[in-house]
């Protein structure tokens, strides 16, 4: 059998925290997915990418 790496106290700390700051989770999860997918677009994919952050940076200003 595999010995654990991480302490129970730890675990138990990161499921509480996960619990706690459910929106910085969603965030951080939206985040890295976009960042994987820009390393796999088509041109198209990247343009039309460009074109909605261009338009979301107008948006906020």
């Amino acid at each position: 059998m595999t010995e654990k790496k991480t302490s129970e106290a730890q675990l138990k700390a990161s499921r509480k925290w996960a619990e706690t700051h459910k929106e910085q989770r969603r965030y951080i999860s939206y985040k890295a997915t976009a960042k994987r997918f820009i390393k796999i677009a088509s041109d198209e994919d990247l343009a039309t990418l460009a074109q909605m952050i261009k338009d979301r940076q107008d948006e906020t200003r």
